[in-house]
């Protein structure tokens, strides 16, 4: 949807400016990747963003059980329980099991 919207722009400056088609061509592609690459870079920032506030949701709720409980078993517990799933809910589970294979609490 972009790319028409950039190539109808590009066509209203070549009649505007009357710009020749080879100078049209040209500045046409090079919009189309720089669209391109803002779209990407947009993703980007948008997974970024979400991981960040998945970690962040899970160290307040980590914390927020030490806190109070004082046990780290609980803490991971209550975390899985808030976290949806995820890489950070997946981590959490390695954790846990982590934690009662070596240590052997259930």
């Amino acid at each position: 949807m972009i790319e028409l919207l950039v190539i109808a722009g590009l066509y209203t400056l070549r009649l505007l400016l009357k710009m020749q088609w080879m100078t049209t061509v040209i500045f046409g592609l090079y919009m189309l990747v720089r669209v391109r690459i803002y779209r990407k870079r947009f993703r980007q920032i948008k997974e970024q963003k979400l991981r960040f506030e998945e970690a962040c949701e899970y160290m307040d709720t980590f914390l927020y059980a030490f806190v109070k409980e004082g046990k780290v078993e609980r803490a991971l517990t209550d975390a899985h329980q808030v976290l949806g799933n995820g890489p950070m809910r997946e981590a959490v589970e390695e954790g846990l099991d982590h934690l009662y294979m070596v240590y052997g609490v259930r």
